[in-house]
């Protein structure tokens, strides 16, 4: 399922139950790599509010993420440019006041080993920057190995390289 944001929507219509317009755009991309975007223009004329904002997550690369606008009219009419430079201009100065955080994707690689593969494998692992997040001890030893999803082909590589073919990869 992919995030619709709605909730914030809905709390800033609540914040702001006079104003004119609430204007959004949003770009999600979820673990699947799906890249979904949605705006919405809140009764402004046809691509004049919500495009302008979504070109501006879009230029900006950024990736799950939402601005929203809240318009109240001030008793002057823009005409349609000036409602394209007043929301893009917005987003803009939302972008510069916001606090972005990277949004990394993990993979998490679980496999079986024999004991004193595990002990040669844990150090190169940590060595490498991945991490062992679960590791459980019976007649062998069962890791879970969590890596950057841009990491992933290195680490089977490794895997394969020191005879570890089997293995599962766990979203």
């Amino acid at each position: 399922m992919i995030p619709d944001f709605s909730d914030q929507i809905s709390a800033i219509r609540k914040e702001h139950p006079s104003s004119t317009h609430i204007v959004y755009a949003y770009r999600v991309k979820e673990v699947s790599r799906i890249l979904y975007e949605k705006f919405s223009d809140a009764g402004e004329p046809s691509g004049t509010a919500g495009k302008p904002t979504l070109n501006v997550l879009q230029k900006q690369e950024i990736i799950n993420g939402i601005i929203l606008t809240v318009r109240y009219f001030g008793g002057i009419k823009l005409g349609k440019g000036g409602l394209v430079r007043a929301y893009s201009e917005s987003a803009k100065l939302a972008l510069l006041n916001a606090i972005l955080r990277e949004f990394i994707v993990y993979k998490m690689i679980q496999t079986t080993l024999s004991y004193p593969q595990f002990e040669s494998v844990e150090r190169e692992i940590q060595k490498r920057n991945y991490e062992i997040t679960q590791k459980e001890f019976a007649e062998f030893v069962t890791i879970q190995i969590q890596c950057r999803e841009q990491g992933l082909s290195e680490l089977k590589v490794y895997l394969s390289e020191i005879g570890i073919q089997s293995y599962d990869i766990m979203d």
